[in-house]
């Protein structure tokens, strides 16, 4: 039996395939490995097998060389041995492809320690994180629909002035001028809430995405089961009291923002 290193230093020794292939020199080989002629054939089909496997095998060998480049991190799961995988879109690795088909030819889940891409696993990170606590904060308050309504709701005809105004004082115990704001606010329901404590006359805003522009302070009102109150500030520069409700619907990522900073991570 003759070995596939020897037919290769044969044809190789006789100037390689494509010159043995052009002037029909294959009995000649077969000769020069102890064969009979007529097994020439025989030997150059043997030794074309050899091109194509050793062919195949650089192919193999550049594709498991070859880099690809996230483009972006879409999603994340957590598979049956808790190791967490992601979601990975890659650059150009379904080559000239065009569509669906070659979107889902450009993704693939990965564990971490295949991703070379800090930055991105961060800005991901992050997103979700952020993406759960708006989750939270929008569900947090939906227990507190009918405390909500009670505190905007004026006051019954038993009920005192004491009960039915909407008193506010500021987290840090402010003094004469939350006194004053809570004088002026003993005549009226608590859904009027408070004027802007800028002395602007009007009722507040109500276009989070043009006046609105970030949440100030908390205020806590007096009473049982009486809603959270916000100081908001506005693109004028005035100031504006509202319920959590209210922002909850209307304005989550202020709600949002204004938790976020007040997070710390370990």
């Amino acid at each position: 039996m003759v070995r596939d290193e020897a037919i290769g230093e044969i044809v190789a020794r006789s100037g390689g395939y494509e010159k043995i292939e052009k002037y029909g020199q294959w009995m000649r080989i077969a000769n020069s490995l102890g064969l009979r002629k007529d097994q020439a054939q025989a030997v150059k089909a043997r030794y074309e097998d050899m091109l194509r496997a050793s062919a195949e095998a650089d192919e193999r060998e550049d594709e498991e060389d070859e880099e690809f480049e996230v483009e972006d991190i879409l999603d994340s799961r957590t598979d049956d041995k808790g190791n967490i995988e992601y979601l990975v879109k890659w650059k150009d690795a379904a080559g000239d492809d065009d569509g669906e088909e070659a979107d889902e030819l450009n993704m693939t889940w990965e564990p971490r320690a295949h991703l070379a891409c800090p930055e991105l696993l961060q800005q991901f990170e992050e997103k979700q994180r952020r993406m759960q606590f708006g989750s939270s904060v929008a569900a947090s308050g939906d227990g507190d629909d009918d405390g909500e309504e009670g505190a905007t709701a004026a006051p019954g005809p038993g009920a005192s002035s004491a009960d039915g105004a909407a008193a506010i004082e500021d987290e840090d115990g402010a003094g004469a001028a939350a006194s004053k704001r809570k004088h002026d606010e003993r005549d009226g329901p608590v859904g009027e809430l408070a004027s802007p404590p800028t002395g602007a006359e009007g009722p507040p805003a109500s276009s989070a995405s043009d006046t609105w522009q970030r949440i100030v302070r908390l205020r806590r009102p007096e009473g049982s089961g009486a809603s959270l109150v916000f100081e908001v500030l506005t693109a004028d520069g005035g100031h504006v009291l509202l319920p959590n409700e209210k922002l909850r619907n209307e304005a989550p990522l202020l709600l949002v923002d204004f938790y976020e900073q007040r997070l710390q991570f370990e």
